[in-house]
Parts: structure tokens; sequence; C-alpha cells
């Protein structure tokens, strides 16, 4: 009797499995054989002796490996004799038919070409012998030059330096009762780490069954575009390479539209059939209106691969001092702003390192001025009025840089002075760098343009509106004072109307009325000082104008010598200037009076007040003086007339004088 330790006589083996055979004769039997095809089989060369228990029957039992020419009808003899029976009896089992299972699978895995981004499934399919029997699906993985196949641990992944390069997920089909298992390996998000060889093994223990190798071909987008940084009016370059087993059209364009973006320069280099395509694109004079999101495409055919966005930061002056105001003598400040921190993307959020930390844009900072007499910039050190100050960067990731000059004079109004930042290049982070150089920054001196009176020669009395102008960014504090003094001198004026300024951009007018108390003609007038304070870090600005005060001639008393009542008539003329001229009039002559106008040299006819002194030259207006009336007497005149004396009566007028008094 024979028995296999499958459990039947038909055992259908795998390669590398192995079986186990066990032949029991009846007692008296006195050697067991082994056969294969009727062939016999030669121990330790063919099978292995496996001891067994002792039994009063004779047993052999054998193990062997199955190999793929294991295939036949495999059954043992046995041979029997004894002292009574001398001749030689044998017997033979029962046929064993061994087929052989090829360790080979049903459907291997096909050779692919996946696209980055994408997914592809391998799929493989076994037979299974030991139905039933526990077993272990296997996929391994061998990169691109490498020399060894890896398992794909886990779910099907594999890592690299701690970084998972395949994303991989194995599933598999099969029945408690089937004699086939199916098994599939999905690879999602496909990258340039996917291509290589792909094989799937299933394993009974020491069994199993290995595929042959299917190769993934994969057409990506192997190093693609990077967040780029550049100088304003600089060079950048988006450079974008794809790894295939063709050559890619690749091109860039524009996130917000998709539309294409310049044209890149492409160049092919071929290693041992995988073709690199690299795109470089490039963007010259680098202006704000290229700061937008790109993406590159590569094209093979109808397929094609997008990168991620990227965004290109174009990094400029942010800010200047337009104009820059300061006070003659004192010192004033230029600021110039500008980006000092990398950006990755529209919200201006910053590019981080490795260590997310923010990146700086390095950057050397320099001045000039414009020289009017050569027409040219020169730089600010030529002028040791000019002091360049550190740069800080804020929180912001703006950098500030401060540029004094002191000792400011008048006739620099209008000075215009610039930044450039030379903006250093930093490969490792993608910035390219160049030197942006600022619009032009004035230099205006705050100053008083003009202080005005409404009347510089008032008479006493008289209202005065002063008028001050003044020049700077923001309206400073005017005061007016006189004669050298912190104040207004009180004795002389009288406040009306207190400071009132109004602004029209940077042109500031102060207005103050004020009345003229007490004349100062005779000393050549007062000065009043308008002083324009613009605060301490700049200084002040003064100016001043000269009021004289006259004499009210209308309030001069007219001192006259001509006696009241005579019937004279005084006339008063206004000259217009403030002078006031007075003229006396005599009297008409009658029948019984005449008058004669009497001056000296403290009078005169006509006498006019001087609004300097307050009094009129001369002093006194002219008399008029009377002749008559007439007093009349009768008396006898004696006189010979031709010999004869006759007596005239005679009558005589005697002018009357009247002496007035001084009014």
């Amino acid at each position: 009797m024979v028995v296999s330790s499958t459990g039947n006589l038909t055992p259908n083996l795998i390669v590398r499995s192995s079986i186990t055979l066990t032949c029991t004769v009846a007692s008296g039997a006195r050697s067991i054989e082994w056969l294969k095809n009727n062939q016999v089989l030669t121990k330790d060369t063919d099978y292995k002796e496996i001891k067994v228990e002792d039994s009063d029957d004779l047993v052999s039992k054998i193990e062997f490996d199955i190999e793929a020419n294991s295939a036949g009808t495999y059954k043992c003899r046995g041979t029997q004799y004894d002292d009574f029976c001398a001749t030689q009896q044998q017997f033979e089992s029962d046929d064993v038919v061994l087929t052989i299972i090829t360790a080979t699978p049903l459907e291997n895995p096909s050779d692919a070409t996946a696209y980055g981004g994408g997914s592809h499934k391998f799929s493989c399919k076994f037979p299974n012998p030991f139905v039933g029997d526990p077993y272990e699906i296997a996929w391994s993985f061998m990169g691109v030059g490498e020399s060894a196949a890896m398992p794909m641990i886990g779910n099907g992944d594999v890592y690299e330096d701690g970084e998972r390069i395949i994303d991989g997920t194995i599933a598999k089909d099969h029945t408690t009762t089937s004699g086939e298992i199916s098994t599939t390996l999905n690879i999602a998000n496909v990258n340039i780490d996917a291509a290589g060889k792909y094989l799937c093994t299933i394993k009974w223990g020491t069994i199993f069954i290995k595929s042959t190798a299917a190769t993934l071909t994969v057409r990506t987008i192997s190093v693609p575009p990077q967040i780029t940084n550049v100088a304003k009016g600089g060079e950048a370059k988006f450079t974008c390479k794809t790894t295939g087993d063709a050559e890619a059209a690749v091109t860039f364009h524009k996130t917000a539209d998709n539309s294409v973006v310049g044209t890149a320069a492409l160049t092919q280099q071929d290693d041992n059939g995988v073709l690199t395509t690299t795109g470089i694109l490039t963007i010259s004079d680098a202006k704000d209106s290229d700061s937008f999101e790109y993406y590159c495409k590569a094209t093979w055919d109808a397929n094609e691969v997008k990168s991620a966005n990227i965004y290109l930061a174009v990094l400029a002056i942010t800010d200047i001092t337009s104009a820059a105001w300061g006070v003659e003598t004192k010192a004033t400040q230029f600021v110039c702003k500008s980006d000092a921190t990398l950006k990755k993307n529209a919200n201006g959020d910053a590019y981080l390192d490795l260590n997310k930390k923010e990146i700086r844009a390095s950057a050397d900072i320099t001045w000039e001025y414009f020289d009017t007499e050569t027409s040219t910039w020169k730089a600010s050190s030529e002028d040791n009025r000019f002091s360049v100050s550190t740069s800080n960067i804020g929180n912001n990731g703006i950098r500030v840089s401060p540029l004094f000059l002191r000792d400011l004079k008048s006739d620099e109004d209008g000075l215009k002075v610039r930044c450039n930042i030379a903006y250093q290049a930093d490969a490792a982070n993608h910035f390219f760098g160049a030197t942006v150089t600022s619009g032009d920054m004035i230099l205006k001196i705050s100053t008083i343009t003009s202080l005005a009176a409404s009347n510089i020669g008032p008479v006493t009395g008289e209202t005065i509106t002063l008028t001050c102008i003044a020049t700077g960014e923001t309206a400073p504090t005017f005061k007016f004072t006189s004669s050298g003094r912190k104040t207004i001198d009180n004795s002389l004026y009288e406040e009306v109307q207190a400071v009132a300024v109004t602004s029209d951009s940077t042109t500031h007018t102060a207005k103050y009325i004020t009345k003229a108390l007490t004349p100062n003609a005779l000393s050549s007038g007062h000065t009043i000082d308008c002083e324009a304070d613009y605060g301490k870090a700049l200084g002040r600005a003064t100016k001043e104008i000269t009021v004289t005060t006259y004499y009210d001639c209308s309030s001069v008393q007219v001192k006259s010598l001509n006696p009241a009542g005579n019937g004279a008539t005084i006339t008063e003329t206004d000259n217009g200037d403030g002078t006031l001229t007075q003229k006396i009039t005599c009297p008409g002559d009658t029948a019984l009076a005449r008058f004669s106008l009497m001056t000296s040299d403290l009078s005169a006819e006509s006498i006019t007040c001087s609004k300097s002194t307050g009094k009129y030259e001369p002093l006194f207006l002219a008399r008029c003086m009377e002749t008559n009336p007439l007093s009349t007497a009768e008396g006898l005149q004696k006189m010979v007339i031709g010999g004869t004396v006759k007596n005239l009566g005679l009558v005589l007028q005697q002018p009357q004088v009247n002496i007035p008094r001084l009014k």
C-alpha cells in the first residue's frame, strides 16, 4: 500500500514544493524499492529516505522536492522470499500519478507608460495549488539605475530617506476554493520616482511564484519651476524639466487665464533611453505687471502634465520721501523704503526656508544727489553734509534706509536726491538680483515767503492786518512780535484779532489784526516780526517788516491869530497823504471897512499839518487886519492961493486898529 502526503494518489504540485510517499508491505517482505515511470530510483539521488518507527511490517518512507521534471507515475515494489519459498515474489503498489504546476503566473504585469500626477494599476494572477492554505502576496520595485528590487512595504508604498516616493495600494482577490489568486498594485499620484520595474510574488511558506518584471515608463515634469523672486528691472528665469521616453513640448502659462507666457528655450538630453527636456522661460526687465502665478505644461501628443502653480514676486522700492522739508541752516531726512523679504504669493506672505524662517534679500544701498552745475548725478559721499544711516528691516519685511542732510541752504530748494537698492542674487532661494533706482526726492526749504501789512504807515487808531505766508509740509506755529520782544509791544499796538491760520497744501497763511496806538515816525518806525516754528526737529524761520505809525492830523488843534467874529473863513483840505491844510480867507471890503492879511514867521495864509510831527507849519493862521471904519473931525486951514488967503474946512479919517487876542 502506498500513501501520498497530499492525501491522494494524483497529487498536483508546484515546483519547489515537496512530497512524501509511504509504502507499507506485509510482514515477510525483504525489501522495498521505488520506481518512476517503471524506472528504479536511486536513494539519496532521486529521493531521501525518512526514518520510520519500528513496525511488524516493512515500511519505506521517502521525500523529494518537486522540480520541473518531477511529473510522472510513482510506485513502490516489495520483494518477498524465505527459506520455505526460495523464489522471489514482487508486489507493486498502486500508481501515484504526480502532475506539476508550473511556477509561473497565469498573468504577468504588463509594461506601461504613465503620466505625472496620474495613476496606474498593475495586475497579476497566480495558480493556487494549496487551496485553503494561507499565502502571502508581495510586490517589489526596482528604480531606474538600481541593481536590486526592494519590497514595497505596508500597503504598497516605497520610502527613500524617510520620504514616501511611491504611493501604492495592493489589493488581492480569491475564494477559499478558488484555484486562482489575483492581485493588483495601484500607484497614485505618479511621479518620476515611480519609474522602474515592478513584479509580484505569491508565497506559501517557502514555496513561491514570481512574475516577470513589468517596466513602468513615466512621462512627467521631473523638475518643476519654483517660486521665484526678482528685483524690479532684473531678469528672472523659470526652469521646467520633463523626463520620459519621448521629447515633450514645454510651455509656460498664466494661471489666471491659462494663456501662454513667452516662449521657452528647449534643450534635450538622452541618458540611456531616458530623454530629459529642459524648458527655460526668461522674463527680462521684470515689472510689477509680471508678478502673478505661472505653471509649466509638458505635452506628449494628446497627453499633458501640469506643474503646480508658482508665483513670481517682483521686489522693488515701495515708498520714498517725495519731498523732504527743512529749515535753512538746519537738517532734514530722506527715506527710501524697499522690499527686503522674499515672497511666495500675491498676498505678500514670506517665502520660508527649510527651518521655516523668513528669507531676507541682501542689498547694498547707496544715495546720489543731482549737481546742477555739472548736470550729473553724484554720490552722496562727495558732499560731507550727507550722512547715510544704517538700514533697518521691520516686521513687515520692509527695509527702511535713511539719508540725512545738514546745514541746509536757502538756495537748495528743489535739490534732487535718489536711492539705489542693489539686490544681491540668491540662487539657492531662486532670487534674481538687480539694482533698483528710486524716483527723484526733492528738498523743500520751509521758510516764510512773505510778510505784508495792510498799511505800513497807519495813523494812530487805525488797524493793521499783518499777513505772514510760509511754506512747509505741515502748518508751523506762527507768532508775531515787535521790536525784538517775545510778544507784540502793547504800548504801541493793541490786539484786535488773534492769529488765524489757513492752509492750502504746503502753503500756510497767518493773519493777525492789531491797532496802532502810538506814533513812531520820528523814530523811523518799529519792526514787527513773524516767526514760523516748525518744531524742534526742523527749526524756525523769521521775517520782519517795518511799520511807521503817524499822527492823526484831524485831531491836531488849528491855531489862528485872526480875531473871532471879523467874518474871516477857514477852509480845510485833506491832501490824501495824511496831511491837512488849513487856509484863512479875509472878508471882502465894504464902504465902512477894509481888510488886509497880516503874516509873520509864525503865521501864514495857509498852514499844513505834518503826520510825522503832528504839528502845523507854520504854527498859526495869519490874521485879517481891519483898516476901516473911519473917524471924522472938522477944522480950518489957511492956504494962500494965488496970493489970496482962503480958509478950507477939513475932515480927517483915521483908521481904527483892533489887535486880536491869540486863540
